[in-house]
């Protein structure tokens, strides 16, 4: 149980930094337009 959920808990994590990522890439082509 405890394995799974680590496991789970660490795609959220993968998840969430792509999108912050994702969000900084977005913000920084935004600035150059």
């Amino acid at each position: 149980m405890l394995f799974q959920w680590g496991a789970g808990f660490g795609i959220i994590l993968s998840l969430l930094a792509m999108l912050v990522l994702g969000a900084g890439r977005n913000k920084k082509v935004n600035e150059q337009k």
